[in-house]
């Protein structure tokens, strides 16, 4: 009898713990390995970022999005790393390098100026054509996203593809601690508001 007890009460936690380690990785976090070069300088290929599913996305977050169901031709299963830059109800507009969010300049100091200036000059409503509203703000339940690197060889953003549907956000995406330098870090993970 002392055995079988024994055997519930280890087998008990080890079902407990798979559990909660099941429940955590489906429900909380997930790790991704970042892929591309279109968040150059701030992330590099293959940094492992670890991103919380349950995380407030303000503006200048990184979220990770289910590219697939986003934008037109991604591989399935295939998710995007890019920040937000206008959360619902913002007015956005790129001027000579800057990015004004409700008449207020952005600050974009993770950015070199050659990176701003690749940004264009816009309106939401210039770029309706491209994102499929000809609306001045951005729609309720969505979010306008940039990459960081602005260059067109690697902008795949809403400007190209329209805006990013609050329910294909996977999560919150946050750089590791032993991957990338501190100014990385501090970049990717402490700058949204």
């Amino acid at each position: 009898m002392k055995t079988f007890s024994y055997l519930w009460r280890w087998g008990g936690a080890v079902v407990f713990a798979f559990l909660m380690v099941f429940l955590t990785f489906t429900y909380v976090l997930q790790f991704e390995s970042f892929q591309g070069a279109g968040m150059a300088p701030n992330l590099k290929n293959r940094d492992t970022l670890v991103v919380w599913r349950m995380a407030k996305v303000k503006r200048l977050s990184v979220i990770a999005l289910d590219a697939q169901s986003e934008v037109p031709g991604s591989k399935a299963h295939s998710t995007f790393v890019k920040r937000v830059i206008g959360v619902p109800g913002d007015r956005i507009i790129s001027r000579n390098g800057q990015i004004y969010v409700n008449g207020k300049q952005l600050d974009q100091s993770f950015l070199s100026g050659d990176q701003r200036n690749q940004t264009g000059n816009w309106t939401l409503k210039s770029l309706g054509k491209q994102i499929g509203s000809s609306s001045a703000v951005v729609p309720k339940g969505k979010y306008f996203v940039l990459s960081d690197d602005r260059s067109t060889s690697h902008a795949e953003d809403s400007r190209d593809w329209g805006y990013v549907s609050a329910k294909n956000v996977v999560g919150v995406a946050k750089l590791v601690f032993w991957d990338g330098t501190n100014e990385q870090r501090q970049r990717i993970n402490q700058l949204a508001n």
